[in-house]
């Protein structure tokens, strides 16, 4: 299996979105409601994108996953 990793770009933040929502959905239906619960916004994914890196995994062109790697401290004003 070959798998293509890239930086996410403002073109991607539509299918990040929408692949963070199926995640966070399959999750509660498994787990019921956690963290996890909270639905994600274009806004949000837009924000993480300027602030930190975000990168993608494709595979056959469909994104499969996410990872964000920031040197900030998630809780820092």
């Amino acid at each position: 299996m070959r798998i293509k990793l890239q930086i996410a770009t403002a073109d991607d933040v539509a299918e990040l979105v929408s692949l963070r929502t199926a995640v966070s959905q399959r999750l509660t239906s498994q787990y019921g409601k956690g963290y996890w619960s909270a639905g994600s916004a274009k806004n949000g994914a837009l924000f993480a994108t300027r602030i930190s890196q975000v990168y993608i995994a494709r595979y056959r062109k469909r994104l499969i996953a996410t990872l964000t790697a920031s040197t900030r401290k998630p809780w820092a004003i």
